[in-house]
């Protein structure tokens, strides 16, 4: 998946959707998604109170633009209450599932563009930008290796919207850190869906020797004497019924 950082206003940029985050008590809309509506003559709002959209986490909407924006689709989704206490205020965990329900749907609707905007809700544009990313990542991952037909549905783009200049910088390093970790996460979902038999001790060890190379890491391999001097003794006994070292 591709990342960008666009500085411009939802209503303004080009995707195969655009999703916008919307919190359950917002009195009035926020200044981007009430540009957007403007811009649809009043579509967006009538679509969610049509469909009683309130804003829950994960609760989803989307409408077709028609070509009065360079998106083709526009879909909100619930980001729950806002976080007003001290000890939740800082907590991405509501933007990075609403992330992923966001991103997974629209990829599911054939989307391979996809924008998103998430209001600051006392997050700062570096902890948005990666709750975004990691959601988005996570939440359209498919191990699908061994399978015949592969879903041709894959998201290709993911842009990240943050209208304030001021924050591109730490949105920016908020993109990097998403990668990094969601990288690092689907890497381990691979590893845990591999068989038994391809993800064996000497592989793991393999694989550890790829990534600290790359990593300019140092890597301390334990072999099956290193594991019995250090008492794992349990550890060592299982081994005893592969035809695999420890």
């Amino acid at each position: 998946m591709d990342l960008a950082l666009e500085t411009r206003k939802p209503a303004e940029v080009r995707a195969d959707v655009l999703v916008l985050g919307r919190h359950a008590d917002d009195r009035r809309p926020p200044a981007e998604i009430t540009a957007v509506d403007r811009a649809l003559d009043g579509l967006l709002t009538r679509a969610l109170a049509s469909e009683k959209f309130e804003g829950k986490p994960g609760q989803i909407s989307y409408v077709h633009t028609g070509g009065k924006l360079p998106a083709e689709r526009v879909l909100v989704v619930g980001l729950g209450p806002h976080r007003r206490d001290r000890r939740s205020r800082g907590d991405a965990e509501p933007v990075r599932r609403a992330a992923a329900a966001a991103v997974r749907r629209a990829r599911d609707l054939g989307a391979a563009s996809i924008a998103v905007f998430m209001p600051p809700d006392g997050l700062s544009p570096r902890d948005r930008a990666q709750a975004v990313v990691e959601g988005a990542w996570l939440g359209t991952y498919r191990f699908e290796k061994y399978l015949k037909e592969k879903n041709s549905k894959v998201v290709r783009s993911l842009t990240l919207l943050e209208p304030d200049r001021r924050s591109a910088a730490g949105a920016r390093e908020g993109l990097r850190l998403g990668r990094v970790w969601a990288e690092a996460t689907c890497l381990t979902r691979d590893l845990v869906n591999e068989p038994a038999n391809v993800v064996t001790p000497t592989f793991l060890a393999g694989r550890a020797g790829e990534i600290a190379r790359e990593g300019g890491l140092t890597l301390k391999i334990l072999e099956r004497d290193d594991c019995a001097t250090m008492g794992m003794g349990a550890y060592v006994g299982v081994a005893q019924g592969s035809q695999e070292p420890p």
